[in-house]
């Protein structure tokens, strides 16, 4: 390369700073003073208030985006940090006209909010780069904000309850055990506030439900999340042939907690009864508790019309003397 071209470079070079230093006043002239600001509607316009999560692991907040230039409309483009692992459903690009304040919706989902203890909170980010001004991309009046702010995990009341099914039939009289189990499977301490039964046969007995009030139960994300009580069902002796149905429901103090009055579980199972003898019985049995036959039974009362076995040895052995011995008319032919 000669002198003569690089001095052509240097002067090109020049050249063509010097006119970008002219055109820069006179672009920004053109496009005005930059400015534009985006910010998040948070809740009573307190920043430290966390927005809480539904059940179903969602929540949907507002923000906003102004735009200051008095003459351009700008083009922005969002990105989201959603924390507890969730998803974003909100526009990635938006414009705002010149002077306009526009609001755009954003919805956090797909949280787990199972998987984490109540009441945690972490933090959201929305990241705004205006990448245009007008029809010009914006260039060295590209810049980047950001906007903060807090979600938290709500308390979810979760109880299931499980009884299990007798093992047999119940004779009237009697009686049998089953067991009642309630699980927690919400994300925070829990304890039953109530716990009732119903049965539509009058003469039947459910005793022991009640014992599972007022019992702490960890959440599903300790170890013991569960407890249990043995019911026993008791059938009058009066009770007839029968299917009884045994309702259960319990009630959450957690649900109460959050000015909730449902039932947070419900079971139910059935039991048949069968008449018994009047004797002591347990579920699967049929006989009395005595031992021996009753004064009814078919076989006492038939061998009750023979002598006993013991004496016919005697009596046979008298017929045969009788038989043996010699008569009056027997001598006379001798």
């Amino acid at each position: 390369m000669t002198r003569f071209s690089i001095l052509q470079m240097i002067v090109s070079i020049s050249l063509f700073s010097s006119l970008l230093l002219v055109l820069t006043p006179v672009t920004a002239q053109i496009l005005g003073p930059p400015g534009w600001e985006m910010g998040i509607e948070y809740i009573d316009e307190d920043e430290t208030k966390p927005f809480l999560i539904s059940e179903s692991g969602s929540v949907t907040l507002t923000f906003w985006v102004r735009n200051d230039y008095s003459t351009n409309s700008i083009t922005v483009q969002l990105e989201y940090d959603v924390p507890f692992d969730g998803d974003s459903t909100a526009s990635e690009e938006i414009t705002v006209d010149a002077g306009d304040n526009d609001t755009f919706s954003l919805k956090m989902h797909t949280i787990g909010v199972g998987s984490y203890e109540a009441g945690k909170t972490d933090s959201f980010q929305i990241e705004a780069v205006l990448s245009a001004i007008g029809p010009l991309p914006a260039g060295i009046f590209s810049e980047t904000k950001r906007a903060d702010g807090i979600l938290q995990v709500p308390r979810v009341v979760s109880l299931h309850l499980a009884v299990s099914d007798p093992t047999g039939p119940l004779n009237s009289g009697g009686s049998t055990t089953i067991d009642a189990i309630v699980t927690n499977k919400g994300n925070s301490d829990d304890s039953v506030l109530l716990a009732e039964n119903s049965d539509d046969c009058p003469l039947l007995d459910v005793s022991g439900f009640s014992a599972l009030e007022g019992r702490v139960i960890p959440s599903a994300l300790k170890s013991g999340n569960s407890i249990s009580v043995e019911l026993e069902l008791s059938a009058s002796e009066s009770h007839q042939d029968g299917r009884c149905l045994i309702s259960f429901t319990v009630w959450s103090q957690g649900d109460q907690a959050l000015g909730r009055l449902q039932p947070a579980a419900e079971s139910e199972t059935s039991i048949t009864v069968e008449k018994g003898s009047g004797g002591s019985s347990t579920a699967g049995g049929g006989g009395s508790s005595g031992s021996g036959s009753g004064p009814n039974d078919p076989e006492e009362v038939v061998s009750s019309n023979f002598l006993p076995i013991g004496l016919w040895p005697i009596l046979v052995g008298l017929l045969a003397a009788l038989l043996r011995r010699p008569t009056r008319a027997n001598l006379a032919m001798r």
